[in-house]
């Protein structure tokens, strides 16, 4: 949908190569987050940093792939080292109405968000910045889940050692 696209019903038209048209309505919504994940696990397609005792950072690995596109899986996240700050990627959330109106939950457990919006170098790519909480250390598979203006995103994973 084009930026300027308004929130409410639209008329979609389609026009194939001869001329034939056919034509829709589709709601289009202010917000609709979804987020990236790696099929067919569900890994949630995301970066990682951890802030390191001196605050230097270091790279965290989210997920492992190997040798064929089906054999993604979330890497565990090691906790004890230090604070582990989670980017994860998708769309349908640069149009929140604040900041406070973005949630997001960890394994069931509430996590303050620190950025949500449009991610800067790509077009159309979102991004949400949080911090795993260190009273998820040792849990391992957990769902991840962000809210935007009320509106639920699609559910991914990591692992949490």
């Amino acid at each position: 949908m084009p930026a300027a696209a308004a929130p409410g019903t639209a008329t979609i038209t389609v026009v194939a190569p001869n001329g034939a048209t056919a034509s829709g309505t589709v709601p289009i919504a202010g917000v609709a987050p979804a987020l990236f994940a790696i099929p067919p696990s569900g890994v949630a397609a995301a970066t990682a940093i951890r802030v390191n005792a001196d605050n230097s950072q270091s790279p965290v690995t989210v997920f492992q792939c190997g040798a064929t596109s089906d054999s993604c899986v979330a890497a565990p996240i090691d906790l004890t080292a230090g604070g582990v700050y989670l980017t994860l990627y998708g769309t349908g959330v640069r149009k929140r109405s604040s900041l406070a109106n973005v949630k997001c939950t960890i394994g069931g457990v509430d996590t303050p968000v620190l950025f949500a919006g449009a991610q800067g170098t790509f077009p159309a790519l979102d991004q949400i910045n949080v911090q795993i909480p260190d009273s998820l250390r040792g849990r391992g598979s957990v769902a991840i889940v962000v809210t935007v203006d009320g509106q639920a995103s699609n559910l991914v994973t990591v692992n949490v050692k």
